[in-house]
């Protein structure tokens, strides 16, 4: 099932799959977490998956890569780079001497690098030999198995800004007022707003044609606390880095054309959109809800994404089947015909 444009997250039904040898999802777009049926097996008293070949690589994965995989009895390939994981390699996977067919490397070197290359490292496919980068406090190498060329230093939020307005054609935003200078200081755009200190805290450029994907190096201004994109013609998924942003409240991305599904660390980062906050009682499917970054696919809401109750025993506002073409397609939408 690789290179087959595939969207939302790895279902726990795969464990279903008693006899499963061979996964491939590889150079998909997957979001979520690594799920545990895959070691654990479906159902009580479950047996690992037998699994020979897992490649999950090239996708939008996030999370730790689980140290249960090294339960697999039978795994002899493992391949999880290009995607979004965090945190370091158990040394049980390390131990397992995966991908040795593969990976073609005579030098000396860690044996986890053959399963996935550190964070602060790159390589070409992300897997033995790797690189190590010096640390600079970069955020776009906190993942495993990043590749690249070259170790890039870190971006400073005016060359995130001005990489925004290339990436969705500032250019051509219908409102010329708000055009940004290359290399302006990013208090001084419009549509910009800072703290005290000069740390861009709000970006608030509705309906003026910004087109493009939206990109995850936003994800790394680490006092944005509002960002409306509403009612534009964003595309692409919405990236997991936002989940990095702790101040991050108001997040309006509605009546753009994204798809696929929200990322599920996302989902369960408390204060977004009050994701996770509401009184005493709140149905917990209501308190943290994907719903509340945004409306799925085939549905709606006038918000583009649900509201959490405000008080106890109230609905709030939720997002409810739509069956146009536009909500069949994307997420986030605040209207159905």
């Amino acid at each position: 099932l690789g290179y087959n444009l595939l969207t939302g997250t790895i279902p726990n039904n795969i464990g279903n799959f008693a006899s499963l040898q061979g996964l491939f999802l590889e150079n998909n777009r997957l979001v979520g977490t690594i799920p545990k049926v895959l070691y654990r097996g479906s159902g009580i008293g479950a047996n690992p998956l037998p699994l020979v070949q897992l490649f999950l690589q090239g996708n939008m994965l996030s999370g730790t890569l689980p140290s249960g995989l090294a339960q697999l009895p039978n795994l002899k390939e493992l391949y999880v780079d290009g995607n979004k994981l965090t945190g370091t390699i158990a040394p049980a996977i390390c131990n397992k001497g995966l991908n040795e067919v593969f990976v073609n490397d005579e030098a000396e070197h860690d044996l986890c690098d053959n399963v996935v290359c550190p964070a602060n490292s790159i390589s070409f496919e992300g897997v033995a030999p790797c690189t190590r980068c010096e640390e600079d406090g970069s955020d776009f190498r906190r993942y495993l198995g990043q590749r690249d060329k070259e170790c890039r230093p870190k971006l400073s939020e005016v060359e995130i800004l001005d990489l925004f307005f290339d990436h969705t054609h500032g250019e051509e935003w219908l409102d010329q007022r708000y055009f940004w200078e290359a290399g302006s200081p990013a208090c001084q755009r419009p549509g910009i707003e800072c703290s005290d200190s000069g740390k861009v805290t709000s970006i608030r450029l509705p309906s003026l044609g910004l087109r493009g994907p939206l990109m995850s190096e936003l994800g790394f201004l680490s006092e944005l606390h509002s960002l409306d994109l509403s009612d534009n013609f964003i595309t692409g998924f919405v990236p997991s880095e936002f989940r990095f942003v702790d101040k991050l409240i108001d997040f309006d991305i509605k009546g753009n054309e994204l798809q696929g599904g929200i990322p599920v660390l996302l989902c369960i980062t408390e204060g977004i959109n009050s994701n996770g906050v509401g009184p005493k009682g709140t149905n917990f499917d209501l308190l943290y809800s994907c719903d509340n970054i945004a409306c799925a696919r085939g549905t709606y809401s006038d918000f583009g994404h649900a509201i959490v109750p405000t008080e106890e025993d109230a609905d709030g506002s939720q997002c409810v089947p739509c069956y146009d073409d536009e909500a069949q397609f994307y997420i986030g939408r605040d209207s159905c015909t």
